[in-house]
C-alpha cells in the first residue's frame, strides 16, 4: 500500500522491544516524525512505553496516544499537558487529522480542513492535500473548487482504536448482521409470494386459453357447413334470376302478338264503321 510500510512498523517494534527509560521516549520522538509510519498500536503494547507511564516521561506517551487515534484539535486542547510538536511531528498529525475526517465524511468542507489544520487559506489547505495526503496515498479523492470541499473517494490508511472502540465496532457489526437477517427473511417471503402469483397467473392463463379452445370447437370456427350453405343460396337465387328473365321474354312476345290482333280489329273496324276519322281516310 503507498503511504503504508508494514515494514517501518516492525522496525520500531524490534528497537523498543528492550528500550527502556529515555531510550522509549527517543523511540515515541522518532516514530512520530517518522515518514510512512501512520498506525502507533504496537508500539503502545510495548512494556518500555507502559513502564514510562508512571515516570515524569508519562507525557510522551499521552503524546503517542495522540498520535494513535488523536486529531490536531485534541492535541491544542491538552497541550498545556504533552509535549511540543516539532515541524514533522505536526505535519503527521495534520495527515492523521484529515484522515480522521476523511474516515468520518465522504464530503469534507474546506472550513473545517482549515479550522481543524490551523490553516488560513485555500491554496495551503490544497496544497497540503496533494502532496501530503494524496501524493502519499492516505487518501484518495478529489478538489472541490465550486462547492470548497474535499470529495472522499477511499481512505487506504486506518487508525488505530481507541480504548473500547472495539467493542463499540462489535455491536455495530452485531445490529448490522441482525438487520441484515431481517431483511433477507424479508426477501425470501417476497419471492415466495412472487413465485406462487406467478404460478397462479400461469394457471389463469391456461385456463383461459383452454376455454377459447372449446368454444371455438362448439361453434366449429372455422367450419365447412357455412361454406355449403352460401353454395346453394348462390344457385337459388341465380335460379330465380333465370325464371324471372325468362318470364319477361315470354311476356314480352304475347304482347306483341296482342298487339297485332288489336291492330288487325281496328282495321276491320274502320272498315266497317264509315263515319269514323280513320275510316274516311282509309277509303279515300
Amino acid at each position: 500500500m503507498v503511504g503504508f510500510d508494514d515494514s517501518v512498523v516492525e522496525e520500531f517494534v524490534a528497537q523498543g522491544r528492550d528500550a527502556r527509560g529515555e531510550r522509549v521516549v527517543e523511540l515515541i520522538e522518532r516514530a512520530t516524525s517518522a515518514p510512512k509510519l501512520y498506525v502507533f498500536g504496537e508500539l503502545l503494547d510495548l512494556d518500555g512505553v507502559k513502564e514510562l507511564e508512571s515516570t515524569p516521561a508519562a507525557p510522551h506517551v499521552a503524546l503517542l496516544r495522540v498520535f494513535a487515534y488523536g486529531t490536531l484539535p485534541e492535541y491544542r486542547q491538552h497541550e498545556s499537558g504533552l509535549p511540543p510538536l516539532s515541524p514533522a511531528q505536526l505535519l503527521k498529525l495534520r495527515q492523521l487529522t484529515v484522515v480522521q475526517m476523511a474516515d468520518a465524511s465522504v464530503s469534507i468542507p474546506y472550513d473545517e480542513l482549515m479550522s481543524a489544520l490551523e490553516m488560513s487559506s485555500v491554496r495551503e489547505l490544497e496544497d497540503m492535500l496533494i502532496n501530503e495526503c494524496i501524493a502519499p496515498g492516505l487518501l484518495r479523492g478529489k478538489l472541490d473548487h465550486k462547492r470548497r470541499a474535499f470529495e472522499v473517494h477511499s481512505c487506504p490508511v486506518g487508525r488505530d482504536l481507541r480504548p473500547g472502540q472495539l467493542k463499540e465496532i462489535i455491536d455495530q457489526l452485531a445490529a448490522w448482521h441482525d438487520n441484515s437477517k431481517d431483511v433477507l427473511a424479508r426477501l425470501d417471503s417476497q419471492m415466495t409470494r412472487t413465485t406462487e402469483e406467478a404460478e397462479r397467473r400461469k394457471e389463469h392463463r391456461k385456463d383461459v386459453a383452454d376455454a377459447a379452445e372449446t368454444l371455438r370447437r362448439e361453434m366449429k370456427v372455422p367450419g365447412a357447413g357455412e361454406g355449403g350453405a352460401e353454395g346453394e343460396g348462390g344457385a337459388e337465387g341465380e335460379g330465380g334470376a333465370s325464371g324471372g328473365a325468362a318470364g319477361g321474354e315470354e311476356g314480352g312476345d304475347g304482347g306483341d302478338a296482342d298487339g297485332e290482333e288489336d291492330g288487325g280489329g281496328l282495321d276491320l273496324m274502320d272498315e266497317d264503321t264509315p263515319g269514323t276519322g280513320i275510316g274516311s281516310k282509309r277509303r279515300r
